[in-house]
């Protein structure tokens, strides 16, 4: 009896099945099955997709990062112009920046294809390169942005030392990075949302641009999934110092010169004693100051040849005959040079590779004459005595 009741259900239930499958268009075992591997076909996509394609954020699609905030945290240097790379570009949010800020190139890298497509598709006057930063573009950039990736680098150092090399003489690196905590100089292993990777402590910072000019900008914004706060740092290429002391005569610059930098170790160039050297010709000087020497030089009126030099138009040559005797590193510029020829002598040492840092003092007594004031003096009191016409006094004696 049991049996033919438990029979009786099994075809019940059998019989509602069926008439269920056919009410709901025959979902038979096969198309379970089907519905199955789409569901466990999207979730692996969903775990596997890639995460730098919806990184940056823009007005139509949200990413994970807030790119327009970043924007502003990383204090670009000024585009119009200039050359622009961003390695690890993802869909070139900051690439779009330089163009519309009037950057005459614009490169973004990117080891993910698909970024780089979508870059491509949004900012089509850009190029981008689907590479590693391994295989950085051709030819020397203006500022180079590496946000949000350093700590992806096998070799960190060596990856900064790669995009310096690749900067314009007096171009900027900016690096958006994760300063990890510690008093070390050390890289710390950190354990984020999706991974753990190394991050540097402020002093392994430090040690790491040592040979570089940098400077700490400020905060970057929080990243979800980063416990570490994040900072940009502009980085340049250090280039040498000119200190030029170029005040008149008696202002005591040799004094100064010799007191700062002797001890320092760093070269000091008289340009008073080159020019006596030349004069007697014991170095030899380009041919145009040479020329000058050799028609009127006087030790007690090198400022007369000095602004005969800038009258000529040759300051070039001057500057080149102070760096073939200053080494190739920084030095100091001791001679007088006109406050109005300044910015020349400025601009020259920009041109040709230096940082020129000119010092300035008041003297707190009065100094000699310039060598062509006391000429005219001496020319006036000559016509001013003739026009006296005094007669010569003879002593007579008692």
């Amino acid at each position: 009896m049991s049996q033919n009741v438990s029979r009786g259900r099994s075809v019940g239930i059998g019989s509602l099945s069926r008439k269920l499958g056919v009410a709901l268009g025959y979902l038979v075992r096969g198309d379970v099955r089907g519905l199955r591997e789409r569901l466990a076909n999207a979730r692996r996509a969903h775990r596997n997709r890639d995460p730098i394609t919806h990184y940056q954020s823009f007005p139509e699609a949200r990413g994970s990062s807030n790119s327009l905030e970043k924007l502003k945290a990383l204090r670009l240097p000024p585009l119009a112009g200039k050359s622009f790379l961003d390695v690890g570009c993802n869909e070139g949010f900051f690439c779009g920046f330089a163009k519309f800020q009037g950057a005459a190139r614009v490169v973004g890298i990117d080891n993910n294809p698909k970024s780089i497509a979508a870059a491509q598709a949004r900012f089509p006057d850009c190029e981008f390169l689907a590479r590693s930063w391994d295989e950085l573009p051709e030819g020397e950039f203006d500022v180079i942005l590496l946000a949000s990736a350093l700590h992806y680098a096998s070799d960190q150092p060596a990856l900064i030392k790669r995009l310096i090399d690749h900067l314009s003489p007096t171009g900027t690196l900016v690096l958006e990075l994760g300063i990890a905590p510690g008093a070390g100089d050390a890289w710390v292993k950190v354990t984020r949302a999706i991974d753990e990777r190394e991050f540097p402590t402020r002093a392994k910072i430090e040690s790491l641009l040592a040979e570089y000019a940098w400077k700490k900008i400020g905060a970057s914004v929080p990243q979800a999934g980063d416990p570490i706060p994040r900072e940009v740092i502009h980085v340049l290429k250090r280039v040498p110092i000119a200190y030029l002391l170029m005040q008149p005569s008696g202002h005591g610059k040799t004094t100064i010169s010799n007191s700062l930098f002797r001890e320092a170790k760093v070269p000091s160039v008289s340009g008073d004693y080159l020019l006596c050297l030349a004069a007697n010709g014991t170095i030899r000087a380009p041919a145009g100051i040479e020329a000058i020497l050799a028609k009127d030089f006087s030790s007690g009126r090198i400022d007369v040849s000095v602004r005969e030099i800038f009258n000529r138009r040759i300051a070039e040559e001057y500057v080149d005959l102070l760096l073939r005797n200053a080494g190739d590193g920084d030095f100091a510029f001791d001679g007088f040079i006109p406050r109005e020829h300044q910015p020349e002598i400025i601009s020259i040492l920009v041109r040709k590779g230096y940082l020129p840092v000119r010092l300035e003092w008041d003297r707190i007594a009065d100094g000699p004459s310039p060598a062509v004031h006391v000429e005219t003096a001496a020319a006036r009191y000559r016509d001013h005595l003739a026009s006296r016409r005094m007669r010569p006094t003879v002593a007579t004696t008692k």
